[in-house]
């Protein structure tokens, strides 16, 4: 939960370990459940995944997977990559890695990338290609 009572993230995973040394969690296929503005949630999946002591950063590791909320008012939306850094506090993701992004009509990708999720905005860092196929 965050500050004010709200769902900041879910997390859903056949193991939890939490280190006592710097209580840093190490998760095994994580799937992360993160709210929108209008409380539906994106689903992030990854063969692993850490969190920070304050939970306010996820590693995400191997396979991750994006996949928007399954509702009428979003455009189905999937990105794929090897590894993310995610701050759900700030409303951001990152990576270095390359992502392939799909929407209808539309396949992107480039190596790196930035989401800004409050804004509802991203961009790749390099190296980005773009296929638009019309709807019909």
């Amino acid at each position: 939960l965050d500050e004010q009572g709200k769902e900041s993230t879910t997390l859903r995973a056949p193991l939890l370990e939490r280190s006592r040394n710097d209580e840093t969690m190490s998760i095994t296929t994580p799937l992360f459940l993160l709210p929108d503005q209008d409380g539906n949630h994106w689903e992030l999946r990854s063969d692993t995944g850490w969190v920070s002591a304050k939970g306010d950063q996820l590693k995400l590791t191997g396979n991750v997977s994006g996949d928007s909320p399954k509702v009428a008012s979003v455009p189905p939306t999937t990105f794929r990559t090897e590894q993310l850094d995610v701050f759900p506090k700030e409303n951001r993701a990152k990576t270095d890695a390359l992502v392939t992004m799909t929407r209808p009509g539309m396949t992107q990708s480039g190596v790196g990338f930035e989401l800004d999720s409050k804004n509802k905005t991203y961009h790749f860092l390099s190296q980005s290609k773009g296929r638009y196929t019309p709807q019909r």
